[in-house]
């Protein structure tokens, strides 16, 4: 964003009524529309990484003022990002100590991909101590940010793969972060030196991109409308001074913008993965006499004051930790650009920073400090299903590990929802991690059996600024099973006998019958008709146990021409003290000789 100057004006002519105007965006250089074709990879089998939701990062302009990384900690924010301008690796890594995003420019023109990929694999294999997070450019729906010609999505994620590749050989750690869009609106296909954002990224995962990046970079500028604003009620205002007038959709351009580019994700089966707002922000109206500079004619129908720039900053914080799960770290744009005043200090990056270019803090620093910053954990497990054993009832314990993220340290209690839950400490104040011992305890004869379900609820208290103090509770299901106290495995599972009409002597047919519960038990067998005899009737059984069942199915037994055909019945098994039973199904078939005279024949002759 922050390479941004000025539209020219044959863009300006072509764009003027699908709302590009309103990203400010800047100079393009001449070329063809690129035609590469679209390419498919196959998924490297590196993990989804983990981090918090939502995360506090600033955009900085360098480490070379010492207050910069102080102005961070100030606020408790805990992530800061730089562009393009490596840190200096013996001198200034060793002073971050904050997570660092740092932004990779895309190849040069006449640059080779692969060794430029080979370049940065070996920077990241010396800045494995240092640098968390790698975004690979910067807004390639825009030709002047590409730099390599007209958009081109294919390109890009062939420039992905191998930033991707490259980098998780050395380091399989690191966060890839895709290239952010340019918000844009609607742009029609025709025009060539910039694409609409939502087609460009929907374009990207047709080309493959999908397996070569860990998070998707976004930039959810709010342009003049606060941060809670829907993206589909936004329209051109006619009556704006210096606007042209069209009451078409802009289609989204403000914060939330954001739940159109996670539409696309899902779209494609990518809701996995997290997005990270890398340029987020707002612009603070300059002097007048900056309204005819840079492309301050394009900004001007968004520009804030300075009070209202860092309430928006805030609430947009507020808005994704209540409404978007899968927003990570967003990064603030920015802290310091100010220092690069540029003609008359009019350069737009330097309104939208949050203090001034000698250090000073804007009302949107002090208000991005009363935001209240939630802490984030991962628990393993993140829920909890156990079963208990009939012949060893005990309690059940098992640690709970909670690795704590964003504000550290912080306050964790735990809260359980049934009696036959504990966990001990109840509380604790965690910096990094800590092991928590929870007992399931449904071993005590009382329970009958069945599925028993409560949950853990995890609240963590943050109370560095106490004026914005703020519980964010998580939920752990629980589940655990009390089996019955006996149980069996029967073989057959099914009882299936045949026999012709004219033979008159029953069919005795063998089962057996092994406890896989408590042992010895005493089990009981009952027919359900009066043709099927079990012997024994009852039996006590160490580990097996056999029992026969008689099929009676004979004419004297079926008096009147009944006895043709199948029957059916089952036999029920049930175990002393046991509230359940096993059923065992069983189907006689009587039929006429004459089937197994001539059918055989009949079936070879078809």
């Amino acid at each position: 964003m922050h390479k941004r100057c000025c539209l020219p004006a044959q863009l300006i002519a072509a764009l003027g009524a699908v709302g590009l105007l309103i990203a400010g965006l800047g100079p393009s250089p001449s070329s063809t529309l690129s035609q590469s074709p679209p390419n498919v990879y196959t998924d490297p089998a590196y993990p989804l990484p983990r981090w918090e939701h939502p995360a506090y990062g600033l955009n900085l302009y360098d480490l070379l003022y010492t207050h910069n990384p102080d102005k961070v900690t100030e606020i408790q924010f805990t992530w800061i990002k730089l562009i393009e301008h490596l840190p200096n690796l013996s001198t200034e890594c060793p002073q971050i100590h904050h997570k660092l995003l740092f932004r990779i420019p895309f190849p040069e023109h006449d640059q080779d991909w692969e060794e430029w990929g080979r370049d940065w694999g070996g920077v990241a294999a010396e800045y494995r101590d240092c640098i968390d997070a790698y975004e690979i450019g910067n807004e390639p729906n825009l030709a002047w940010e590409w730099g390599l010609g007209n958009p081109d999505p294919a390109a890009t994620v062939e420039v992905l793969r191998i930033a991707y590749t490259n980098i998780k050989a050395v380091d399989p750690e690191a966060i890839v972060v895709a290239p952010a869009v340019s918000p844009t609106g609607s742009v029609p296909p025709e025009v060539e030196e910039v694409w609409d954002d939502r087609r460009f990224l929907r374009a990207m995962y047709q080309a493959g991109a999908k397996p070569y990046f860990d998070v998707l970079g976004a930039h959810p500028f709010g342009f003049k409308y606060p941060p809670e604003t829907d993206p589909e009620s936004i329209y051109y205002d006619p009556n704006e001074p210096e606007y042209p007038n069209n009451p078409d959709p802009v289609d989204g351009l403000c914060f939330r913008r954001a739940e159109q580019w996670r539409a696309v994700m899902e779209e494609f089966g990518d809701a996995e993965k997290q997005i990270w707002a890398t340029e987020v922000g707002y612009i603070i109206k300059p002097p007048d006499y900056c309204h005819d500079l840079y492309d301050w004619p394009t900004r001007w129908w968004h520009v804030l004051d300075p009070d209202t720039h860092g309430w928006y900053l805030s609430r947009a914080f507020e808005y994704a930790a209540e409404h978007w799960p899968w927003m990570g770290p967003m990064f603030v744009f920015n802290l310091d650009f100010s220092r690069d005043g540029g003609t008359m200090g009019c350069n737009p990056i330097a309104w939208q920073a949050v203090v001034d270019r000698n250090g000073t803090s804007r009302p949107g620093f002090i208000h991005l400090g009363w935001t209240p910053k939630r802490p984030f954990a991962f628990v393993e497990p993140a829920a909890i299903n156990v079963a208990f054993s009939v012949t060893d009832p005990i309690p059940i314990g098992l640690p709970l590990t909670l690795e704590s993220l964003g504000i550290s340290p912080a306050t964790w209690s735990f809260e359980v929802g049934a009696p036959w839950v504990t966990i001990s400490p109840a509380t604790a104040t965690i910096t990094d991690s800590g092991t928590f011992a929870i007992t399931v305890d449904l071993a005590d004869g009382s329970h009958p059996p069945g599925i028993y379900t409560t949950a853990i609820t995890l609240t963590a208290q943050e109370h560095v600024y106490p004026q914005a103090w703020e519980a964010f509770p998580r939920i752990i299901p629980v589940q655990a099973e009390v089996p019955e106290r006996f149980s069996a495995v029967i073989t057959p599972p099914s009882i299936f006998a045949t026999l012709p009409i004219s033979d008159a002597a029953p069919v005795a047919v063998p089962f057996t019958l092994e406890n896989t519960g408590l042992s010895p038990a005493t089990w009981s067998a009952e027919a359900g008709d009066s043709w099927v005899t079990v012997e024994p009737t009852m039996a006590t059984i160490d580990d097996v146990g056999t029992f026969v069942a008689t099929l009676n199915l004979t004419e004297s037994y079926f008096p009147g021409g009944t006895l043709l055909g199948f029957h059916s019945t089952s036999i029920t098994l049930t175990a002393e003290g046991n509230s359940s039973s096993q059923v065992i199904p069983v189907v006689g078939w009587v039929y006429d000789r004459l089937y197994q005279t001539y059918l055989p024949a009949v079936l070879k002759n078809d």
